[in-house]
């Protein structure tokens, strides 16, 4: 085997592994929207109203009760659950 030929199995193998890498970020990233998205819903059902706050302030997720009822800003990173 010359070494040409071993580089190219290393590109090969590389190259492999970052498909693969690419296919489970994909992969995460949609189970992660899926998982906010039934969160919303869940949240949404609840006739009372419903706010959750991360450690430092911030509001996480509320339901629609909440965001009628208060005055807060939701977090816009939820929107991508749409």
């Amino acid at each position: 085997m010359t070494s040409s030929d071993e580089i190219g199995q290393l590109s090969a193998a590389f190259n492999a592994m970052a498909s693969k890498l690419r296919e489970f970020r994909r992969l995460d990233h949609e189970r992660l929207a899926r998982t906010q998205l039934t969160t919303q819903l869940a949240i949404d059902s609840l006739p009372d109203a419903v706010i959750v706050v991360s450690p430092a302030g911030k509001v996480e997720i509320s339901n629609r009760t909440a965001q009628t009822h208060s005055t807060f800003n939701p977090a816009p990173n939820w929107a991508i659950c749409a």
